[in-house]
């Protein structure tokens, strides 16, 4: 199934990895790795997390890291909405 990033999802990425690289470049590699390599899951596996109430939006935590990839299954796709930390508070 395609993978498709919503722009804000993306920013999300990006700014995760951004703030982790201030810290560590190691670390930002290791976790940026850990997340793509989940969302490439979604391709074989897209219902791999299950669908919450809240508008079908499936929440699938990356292991060893405190993120989770907020996604919907649509129109034969995988749309990433949010990639956020588990301690960040969720946009509606």
């Amino acid at each position: 199934m395609r993978i498709v990033w919503a722009d804000s999802a993306r920013r999300d990425f990006d700014n995760a990895i951004s703030f982790l690289e201030e810290r560590s470049r190691a670390g930002a590699d290791r976790i940026g790795e850990r997340i793509l390599r989940v969302i490439a899951l979604l391709e074989e596996f897209p219902r791999l997390a299950p669908a919450s109430r809240h508008r079908g939006l499936r929440q699938l935590v990356v292991p060893r890291t405190p993120y989770i990839v907020i996604y919907r299954v649509e129109a034969g796709q995988v749309e990433i909405r949010a990639v956020v930390h588990a301690r960040q508070k969720r946009r509606k």
